[in-house]
């Protein structure tokens, strides 16, 4: 009975609504959740059961001290130790490689060697330590067991038990938490965390996709300070921000260069304000305008054709198809079907024998599949690949399709194993 005035709603991203399965987040710790469930849910034994995301029990605040003082800079430069894990990274370390006049020493660490077994197992080294190698930096590798890197010891000048003022850790893009053990040595406001979005907007691992899906103008990128893993993703202190357009028709690939070159521009900018003591002082977020920006899985992949409309299908496609391409299932609650060349079929050209959502057909003219979305809309759609199969024109696979599958010509897209009447009432599995 308790809990419920620590809470503070977040409002549906597509909607603006709150419903019964909105998130929540907790006032006092800063911890999101939803009341009573979260919204990811999972197969277990063939049947959905629901996750709380969880709490913490003890009270904590992100920011105790109010805003933060940047201490200045005794020699003049900082002795730089750099996280980054991937391409994002990469262009951030280039661009403080080149400021030269803001660093005395600049160390890496990065994601440690991986073996992938496709096509024959080989060596994956992170394009980080490939680019450190190149510019002549020293790399250090994260170790493979996450308790290890409480333990991991780096060289001078940052040996010490506590660090001097001068030595910086950044952080870009690395993919996983930096333990308390590590961060605690770093003074205030020299912790800083290359961020693409104007947080507290789109906080966690996907904020260009989210970005992207979520169809915005503009975007941005913010310096922040990094906190401990207990208080939650990204909410730590804004350092500097800068608004960035979204250009039409982006996707992850064309837009990430972009807010990656921003960022670095910005996190130079911020390392020489700090130097010549111009820098103001760190501005704390605003939890109330906070939104999620969660990793891209499966389940955020699948096309929930009875909530989304054309334009939120074609959007999702362009944001995560570099990483997972959205898909749907077809036939039964095993056979998925990945989805490629998205676009949205304008008014005009509508398959008017399409009458129900998710029902789909092959235009013969344009050789292209067409389905049926919420809000009376439809897309269009070039590629497709069925689970186990190759990659091929929608064409080629339709003709390949049993008429036994067939209802009229036609076929039915749902969700398989995420439907309910509570996701898409509409729909009658046959």
């Amino acid at each position: 009975m308790l809990l419920r005035p620590l809470l503070q709603p977040l409002p549906c991203r597509a909607t603006g609504q709150l419903s019964s399965g909105s998130r929540f987040i907790c006032i006092a710790h800063r911890l999101p959740f939803t009341f009573p469930y979260n919204t990811r849910t999972t197969r277990s034994g063939g049947s959905r059961t629901a996750k709380p995301l969880g709490s913490c029990s003890t009270p904590r605040f992100v920011h105790p001290h109010g805003p933060i003082s940047p201490l200045s800079v005794p020699d003049g430069a900082f002795d730089i130790l750099f996280f980054g894990g991937d391409e994002f990274s990469c262009r951030t370390l280039k661009s403080l490689h080149a400021a030269k006049d803001v660093w005395n020493t600049l160390h890496v660490v990065t994601q440690p060697d991986t073996y992938k077994t496709e096509r024959g197992r080989h060596l994956v080294e992170s394009p980080v330590k490939l680019l450190a190698a190149e510019l002549n930096l020293q790399c250090h590798l994260i170790p493979k067991d996450k308790s290890a890197m409480k333990e991991m010891r780096f060289p001078q000048p940052f040996h010490r038990q506590m660090h001097h003022p001068s030595q910086l850790l950044i952080v870009s893009s690395l993919g996983r938490f930096i333990p308390w053990k590590v961060l605690k040595k770093f003074h205030p406001s020299r912790k800083l965390n290359v961020h693409p979005s104007l947080i507290p907007k789109y906080r966690g691992a996907g904020p260009i996709q989210w970005a992207i899906a979520d169809g915005l103008e503009e975007t941005g990128v913010s310096i922040i300070e990094v906190e401990k893993v207990g208080m939650g993703y990204d909410v730590g202190d804004i350092w500097a921000q800068k608004t960035v357009p979204i250009p039409p028709g982006a996707t992850y690939p064309s837009l990430m260069p972009i807010l990656a070159d921003e960022g670095s521009e910005l996190l130079v900018s911020v390392l020489r304000n700090m130097i010549n003591g111009t820098q103001s002082d760190s501005i704390e977020q605003d939890p109330d305008q906070a939104t999620e920006a969660p990793a891209i899985d499966a389940q955020i992949a699948v096309i929930d054709w009875w909530r989304w409309n054309a334009k939120k299908v074609e959007q999702v496609s362009r944001a995560i198809m570099h990483q997972k391409p959205i898909y749907s299932y077809v036939f039964d609650h095993e056979t998925t079907l990945q989805l490629f060349d998205v676009s949205i079929l304008p008014k005009e050209h509508h398959n008017l024998r399409l009458t129900s959502i998710g029902m789909a057909e092959l235009n013969w003219k344009s050789e292209k599949l067409e389905v049926q979305c919420n809000s009376d809309t439809q897309v269009s759609i070039g590629g497709v690949k069925q689970k186990n199969k190759k990659l091929m024109p929608a064409r080629e696979w339709w003709l390949g399709v049993n008429e036994k599958k067939k209802s009229e010509g036609m076929i039915q897209f749902h969700m398989g194993p995420w439907r309910d009447e509570t996701i898409h009432p509409e729909f009658k599995h046959s």
